[in-house]
């Protein structure tokens, strides 16, 4: 694509995300005309929408001036006054935000709420912005986490890549004594984006934290899926974190046993991946590698007892579009299906690869690795900092 269509798509996608964000608007004639006016504003003093992120065809930054204009019961000033800012949509969108509704300071990570998908949880999280912006401490608010004071030093230095709830998850790690380097590795798992039952996940946390250098940051994601599903009865009093694995790899035996309710999901953005492999002397045999998307509990399950790992447990994710799981298999052409070699999980908000599973959760290595990277670049994926190779070499990011 040359610079003048980019520039030309880039219009058509602003002009036609202000035409959704306006027509959604189309009971609220007081919010409707906040956004034209927010509009113009933006467009005469920020680069905001000259060159902005497109996601699937949308521009984000209309939708969250959208989500702007529809709280004027909290404006502190008139957007006329705002002096203007440029760069990173989250800097301009915090420094707007933070001139309507603030009388005091803001963290900027916090303006990601005004960003993403409009759910209850998404709207309660711009709540959070408003009252933090004009004074109310954030630990004082209706939290999904009992957030002490040494938690709350934490969320409000959270980096500006982290989103609100990943922000919350590393504060409460961090809080009870955890490391930074033990904090990014749990947001790499589902622990980043869910906060129910938070008072045996607090006791949880308290063990892994205690664990200290025990803990094999890798193995954290399938240690999350055990607790998960049996926080409820598991007491992890007295346990170290190897005794904790054993019951974790036990788990895993027993799900590859057991049926599960059927689901299916709709496919993810990306594309997958064919390599052929051509005939060698010593394997006279065409075959291929491929790299597929699983879209189905069934799908899910075959993996799973194919490689001996409880990935079965992840359709309720994929089903909700919390996750993607893919598979890297190798076929030869005398073969009907191809053999699973490695799972992949992609977290879809993201775009990050957070997991590259082996059988019985082994770390991948050799080609089939270097096939993962191969894909992970074309597609234009990034690897979290957690995913290592067998020899423990860190893969990410890629692209």
């Amino acid at each position: 694509m040359t610079t003048d269509s980019f520039r030309r798509h880039a219009r058509a996608c602003v002009d036609r995300s202000t035409h959704r964000a306006l027509a959604t608007l189309a009971d609220q004639p007081g919010a409707r005309a906040r956004l034209e006016r927010l509009l113009r504003i933006v467009r005469r003093r920020s680069d905001l929408l000259v060159h902005p992120p497109i996601e699937r065809g949308e521009v984000p930054a209309v939708t969250a001036l959208a989500r702007l204009a529809r709280c004027e019961a909290a404006v502190v000033r008139y957007p006329d006054d705002w002096p203007g800012a440029s760069g990173h949509p989250l800097r301009v969108v915090h420094d707007l935000a933070s001139h309507w509704f603030g009388r005091y300071p803001v963290p900027r990570f916090l303006a990601s709420a005004w960003f993403g998908e409009d759910t209850a949880g998404a709207a309660e999280r711009r709540r959070w912005f408003v009252a933090h912006a004009q004074g109310q401490r954030f630990r004082s608010l209706a939290l999904p986490i009992a957030m002490t004071r040494r938690m709350e030093h934490s969320f409000l230095r959270t980096p500006d890549h982290l989103s609100v709830d990943q922000a919350l998850r590393r504060a409460e790690v961090l809080g009870l004594g955890g490391s930074a380097e033990l904090a990014e590795a749990i947001l790499a798992t589902r622990l980043a984006e869910q906060f129910d039952d938070p008072e045996r996940w607090r006791v949880a946390l308290i063990w892994l934290v205690g664990c200290g250098d025990e803990v094999d940051f890798t193995q954290l994601p399938p240690l999350v899926d055990y607790l998960q599903a049996n926080l409820a009865v598991v007491d992890l009093r007295g346990r170290t974190f190897r005794s904790v694995m054993r019951l974790v790899r036990d788990w895993h035996g027993w799900l590859g046993r057991t049926r599960t309710r059927r689901v299916s999901w709709p496919r993810s953005r990306w594309q997958g991946m064919r390599v052929p492999v051509a005939p060698r002397p010593d394997e006279p045999r065409r075959g291929e590698w491929t790299i597929t998307e699983l879209t189905s509990s069934d799908e899910l399950a075959h993996e799973g007892r194919s490689l001996r790992h409880c990935v079965v447990g992840y359709a309720q994710r994929c089903a909700g579009g919390h996750s993607s799981i893919w598979s890297l298999r190798h076929r030869w052409d005398d073969e009907g299906t191809g053999r699973p070699v490695l799972t992949i999980e992609i977290s879809p908000g993201s775009g990050m690869i957070v997991q590259v599973r082996g059988r019985a959760n082994h770390p991948a290595s050799g080609q089939p690795l270097e096939l993962v990277c191969r894909w992970a670049a074309r597609a234009g994926l990034r690897f979290h900092h957690t995913v290592r190779s067998a020899d423990g070499a860190e893969l990410g990011p890629v692209g």
